[in-house]
């Protein structure tokens, strides 16, 4: 095929790598001068080369020169550890490696491998002296074309041997399905150890267009690669997910471009992303099968967390899903993928017995046909397209459970804040196995605003606020003085009080400063502003998400004389304007909560409704706007501070990747000032943008990092005076105070001083310095100097930032006295950029600990306890192999104490602590329980058992433990209280006075079980009552504690006997038996009840219970339909469990397969039976059945 491409277009460009282009003569030519070097050193039909070459036009010449020469060429990755290399050489026995000087010393020698090295010049002038022409080879497409090697489940790497009669099928592709043809320009992105750089030669060299190859240094996701895809007109690229999955936002790539993605599963998330505006494909295709089996065309949309098909076979391809018995199952049920046609493999090298395990024969193909079992999960959707489930060898056992972690990977996936997953079993203590869950949350913005999305993001700041506001109307603040919750990013610690008074009377001031008569705040929440600006307006009406803030400011404006009568609100969030007078407003405040909301999108909405709200000639107040440019600055202090001291420079990456990681993560809505110059273009109505920093003496986050702006529109013309400021430039015109003082004195009508250093933010600059080194900073300039400057010289002074600095610097307009300033703050350019483009996107949580909680109870209502993972660990990325696969050897650890600490409330917003010592000892030693059971140095008072990583066997031994220490507690108890504040107070250790009970004489027998009278009224309403009530015994604390934490449906301890009869039966009579049984042993009766005080006790009906009993006849069907029936029946009956509190648990199903032939299902719950309890059951079934008198005898030993 390639010759043929050759001689069509011979001066056609075939390679292009960077600035260097060969045409397919050239590569022709070349490859056939080494093809016959190489045939001089052994190569030929059967035999294997190896090759270890540089991304280069030289390593498709070799490939090229390999398959020429006939022989099969073996990729190998100088990157992969030697003893890798090692074992592959070894497995191959390839006769010569293709190499360089360079590379040649990464890779060991084989046996009997002898070495070529391209750049020795004698090796060079041998190849350039060689002929031109096509070596004379008799070539089959039953040869061996490559061989790639791929990972065991073992450990060792099987070889894949790859024959040309797959060729074909990837051409078919190609030209039928992908449009590639002479037009095509072929992205060359994959490591040439992994297959798909098989078919990337084909896609380019076979099609009669150009391969470009991506240098090593541009193969990273960024604008690396796509530059180098746009600056090479790229129409076609393969892509693994991950790369995808890790480009920024910023990056595109080439718009109509077809993209297919493979490797791994493709979210749908991604596919939003990448797909629209280009031809998007999910790929899918193991290297058995050459490379690529389906491809499912991507729509632009899809909807959030659904699962993206795999599509449909390739031609040449046949794809069949097959149960356990090699037969088809139909559209919608999960079972195997079994893939054939021309393009499977021959096998793996030297493995026949695994050759013949993975390849078996084609039953529904001609004679010697096969098909390879691919041991992936898949379901035909009703359109003919394949859905891809998961591994199905991929499952693992977890006490006792079999888990398809891919199952739990697609729940996982399908939440809004997740990004990418992978699920693992690690066993990081030697038989502690338990599932981790590695999370990449999402970031960036979404293709499409999602409005299900952001109300849920609502939502979850309602909840949170609902909490604060609850703890603020239990204060004693006041109406101006409620600032629960204000706590200070960089330490966590409450701002202190005078600088929160400093911001409320400073924000207070610039909206009076508007002269409000009529107000309207949106996100009015404790009344903080409202009690400074309503005493001055006719009426003040006020909104809030929170009922709880609403109900509690109510109460407090109704006890100040003057307002109850002024100020109405209202229970409804930001966006929801129903109910609001339009053109009654002349003022419209939004402080302090835009930061809360879900999307720019979002916050534009609500400011344009407000603007609609305005009576002619108002004004918008949006205070404490966090600012975009200054994240990055804040989130580095942020990790300086708590590191706390110097910093040595081995921790410098650490800290950089956590700030890095802070940014990416950011879960509030932050706008670069930029955003509402943009805005206001696309608001009718608003005439001018007032931008200003914040007047304050004390330098916190809120006076660095943020800022107010006023959208204005009155429609005043601006002065003159405005347009002809005097201008000067920091640094350059003036350089500090005293110079700046002299200018005024030439008293300008306005003067504007540009580029002023911010005082406020050199602690935090310096921060950034220390992690990002940079040059050193320049003298700055606290603003509050600026405005004291501007009184002592008869001047008002407006601040704002520079528009083109990233570093907090200000500017600064003097105004003399009646001289408008006009719009001070300058954008950076770039007009006609929607309002979205100045902001980040909201994470969806508000820090990682709350993304792990969130993700938790995620899988809690979707999946049983035993498939949510003990930790959970988010990462920036997902490490990736060469082959852009998941490396899964490289994900880290879990750190369960950090975990721990990020769970663990700060002590001043924690529940209430215990109150005496004793309670307290008790708590200390139940913590260094938790600690030595989960293996961890340290469990707070506060911390979850389960979400620490405990279960259910893990319970038991803090049980044990626990009563070896002296206290007396229940398996209930340590299920009940998952602290160990909370199982301290539950505790009890034998020292203390017994509660008084009266005098109950000495003769009175005393219960097993004290019931209060709730408690009996209960127990009388069963079904047939209570007519004894016992407490559990240890074994039966123990089954129940499994059953309630390891499986809610109570089918953890379900036992099943399935008991074999042989010869006539009686139905009815072996019915009336094991009703017998039943009547005879009070525990089979009991059901299991909680008591109002938590207590779990088991209750004996006083009523005759019926056993339950089912017959199914498969006497009509032969005997193979019978025995796969009957396998049914019992799995049914296995997969049901018991309600614990409806008795009895104990039922059975018998199974008539003919005449002579029966089979008894004997369900019963562990809690109520046990091995030694069936024997004797059983022995009374069969004794009852042959005697049915001796049921009434007395009882029995």
């Amino acid at each position: 095929m390639f010759r043929a491409r050759v001689r069509r277009h011979p001066d056609a460009v075939a390679v292009v790598f960077g600035d260097t282009e060969l045409t397919y003569a050239e590569v022709d030519a070349r490859a056939n001068r080494l093809a016959h070097a190489l045939a001089g050193r052994g190569a030929g039909p059967e035999r294997v080369v190896a090759l270890a070459l540089p991304r280069s036009p030289d390593l498709i010449v070799a490939e090229l020169a390999v398959l020429k020469a006939g022989a099969a060429y073996l990729p190998l990755d100088p990157d992969y550890p030697a003893e890798r290399l090692a074992f592959m050489l070894d497995d191959a026995r390839p006769v010569c490696l293709v190499t360089t000087g360079e590379l040649a010393e990464a890779v060991p020698d084989g046996a009997g491998t002898s070495r070529l090295l391209l750049d020795l010049p004698e090796v060079a002038a041998e190849v350039a002296a060689g002929p031109g022409t096509d070596p004379d080879v008799a070539l089959d497409v039953r040869n061996a074309a490559y061989v790639i090697y791929t990972s065991g489940s073992t450990g060792r790497p099987k070889g894949v041997v790859v024959t040309h009669s797959g060729v074909a099928k990837l051409v078919a592709t190609q030209s039928e399905r992908l449009g590639v043809g002479p037009h095509s320009r072929v992205l060359q992105f994959a490591s040439p150890s992994f297959d798909v750089a098989f078919w990337d030669l084909c896609l380019g060299l076979l099609s009669g267009g150009r391969l470009v190859i991506v240098p090593s240094e541009r193969r990273v996701p960024g604008p690396e690669l796509a530059d180098y895809a746009a600056e090479h007109d790229v129409d076609f690229m393969i892509l693994p997910p991950a790369l995808l999955a890790t480009m920024p936002e910023d990056c595109t790539l080439p718009a109509g471009a077809t993209l297919l993605a493979g490797t791994e599963r493709v979210s749908a998330e991604l596919v939003a992303r990448w797909s629209p505006g280009r031809n998007m494909f999910n790929a899918y295709g193991p290297t058995e099968a050459t490379v690529n089996s389906t491809l499912g065309e991507c729509p632009d949309d899809p909807a959030p967390g659904s699962t993206v098909p795999i599509g449909r076979p390739d031609p040449g391809t046949r794809a069949y899903v097959l149960d356990d018995a090699l037969r088809p199952v139909p559209a919608g049920v999960t079972a195997e993928l079994y893939l054939g046609g021309s393009g499977l493999a021959r096998g793996y090298l030297g493995r026949p017995g695994l050759t013949a395990e993975r390849f078996v024969a084609d039953p529904f193909g001609p004679p010697g046909g096969r098909l390879y079992r691919t041991g992936d999960l898949v379901r035909w959707l009703p359109d003919g397209r394949l859905e891809f489930a998961g591994r199905a060898d991929d499952q693992v056992k977890i006490r006792g459970f079999r888990v398809e972690p891919a199952e739990i990977e697609a729940v996982l996936g399908g939440h809004p804040s997740v990004a990418q997953t992978a699920v693992a079993v690690r066993e990081d203590r030697p038989g502690d196995r338990r599932l981790v869950a590695y999370v990449v949350p999402a970031a960036g913005a979404p293709a499409h605003r999602d409005e299900d999305r952001e109300r849920e993001q609502v939502g979850e700041w309602k909840r949170l606020h609902e909490l604060l506001y609850t703890a603020v109307a239990s204060g004693d603040g006041g109406l101006a003085e409620s600032f629960t919750g204000w706590n200070s990013t960089y330490d966590g610690r409450p701002i202190p009080l005078d600088e929160m008074r400093e911001w409320r009377e400073a924000t207070v001031g610039r909206i009076l400063s508007l002269r409000p008569r009529r107000v309207l705040e949106i996100g009015v929440g404790s009344g903080l502003i409202l009690s400074g600006v309503a005493p001055h307006c006719e009426s003040y009406w006020g909104t809030d998400l929170s009922e709880e803030a609403v109900t509690a400011l109510r109460g407090r404006v109704g006890g100040v004389p003057g307002l109850a009568g002024r100020v109405e609100l209202r229970a409804q969030p930001a966006h929801d304007f129903g109910g609001l007078p339009r053109g009654r407003f002349d003022t419209v405040v939004v402080n302090s909560v835009a930061q809360y909301f879900p999307s720019a999108d979002y916050l534009a909405q609500v400011l344009r409704s407000a603007v609609d709200l305005l009576a002619p000639g108002g004004s918008v107040f949006v205070g404490d706007v966090r600012n975009l440019r200054l994240l990055r600055t804040l989130r580095a202090a942020v990790e300086v501070t708590r590191h706390a001291g110097e910093i040595a420079p081995e921790a410098v990456p650490e800290l950089r990747s956590a700030a890095e990681q802070a940014v990416r993560w950011e879960g509030e809505l932050l706008l670069d000032p930029d955003f509402f110059p943009a805005l206001a273009q696309s608001v009718d109505g608003v005439s001018a943008v007032d931008l200003r920093i914040k007047r304050a003496r004390h330098h916190n986050e809120l006076s660095r990092h943020r800022y107010d702006v006023v959208l204005r529109t009155r429609t005043d013309d601006v002065p003159d005076d405005a347009r002809q400021a005097r201008e000067l430039g920091w640094g350059t015109d003036v350089a500090d105070l005293a110079a700046l003082a002299e200018r005024l004195a030439e008293r300008p009508p306005l003067l504007r001083v540009n580029g002023v250093p911010n005082a406020r933010l050199t602690p935090d600059l310096e921060a950034q310095r220390a992690l990002w080194p940079g040059e050193p900073l320049p003298e700055a300039i606290d603003p509050e100097a600026l405005w004291s400057l501007g009184e002592e010289s008869g001047y008002t002074v407006t601040a704002t930032w520079s528009g083109d600095a990233a570093d907090g610097s200000v500017d600064v307009v003097f105004a003399a006295p009646g001289v408008d300033p006009g719009e001070v703050y300058r954008p950076r350019g770039g007009a006609g950029a929607a309002p979205s483009a100045y902001a980040n996107t909201p994470s969806g949580f508000r820090d990682a600990g709350a993304l792990v909680h969130a993700l938790r109870a995620h899988l809690r209502d979707r999946l049983p306890a035993y498939m949510v993972p003990a930790a959970f660990v988010p990462l920036a990325e997902l490490p990736v192999l060469p082959s852009g696969k998941i490396d899964r050897a490289a994900l880290p650890a879990p750190d369960y104490a950090a975990q721990a600490a990020s769970r663990r409330p700060a002590p001043a917003a924690g529940p209430a602590r215990l109150s005496d010592r004793a309670l307290r000892a008790r708590a200390e030693l139940l913590c260094g329980v938790y600690a030595e059971v989960l293996g961890l140095p340290d469990v707070g008072a506060d911390d979850d058992f389960i979400e620490l990583g405990g279960d259910s066997i893990l319970a038991i031994q803090v049980l044990i433990r626990a009563r070896a220490a002296g206290l007396t507690l229940s398996a209930g108890d340590v299920f009940r209280n998952r602290t160990a504040a909370a199982l301290a107070a539950a505790a009890s250790t034998g020292e203390e006075p017994a509660p008084a009970t009266g005098d109950t004489g000495g003769d009175v027998e005393e219960p097993l079980v004290r019931l209060g009278d709730a408690d009996a009224r209960r127990l009388a309403e069963l079904p047939g009552g209570a007519a004894e009530v016992l407490p559990l015994t240890p074994l039966q604390e123990g089954f129940l504690f499994h059953t309630l934490v390891d499986e809610p449906s109570g089918n953890v301890y379900v036992v099943q006997h399935v008991i074999d009869l042989r010869g006539p039966l009686d139905a009815e009579a072996l019915h009336r038996a094991m009703q017998a049984v039943l009547d005879r042993h009070a525990p089979l009766r009991a059901g299991f009840v909680r008591l109002d005080d938590g207590r779990i006790v088991q209750a004996v009906p006083g009523g005759r219970v019926a056993v339950p009993w089912r017959e199914v006849d498969l006497g009509g069907l032969g005997p193979a339909e019978r025995a796969e029936q009957a396998a049914a029946v019992a799995a049914e009956e296995n997969a049901r469990g018991f309600d614990l509190e409806r008795p009895p648990l104990l039922r059975c199903t018998l199974v008539r397969h003919d005449r002579d032939h029966h089979a008894l299902v004997l369900m019963f719950h562990h809690i109520v039976a046990d091995g030694w309890s069936v024997q004797v059951m059983l022995r009374e079934l069969l004794e009852f059945y042959e005697h049915p008198g001796t049921a009434d005898a007395g009882t029995r030993p």
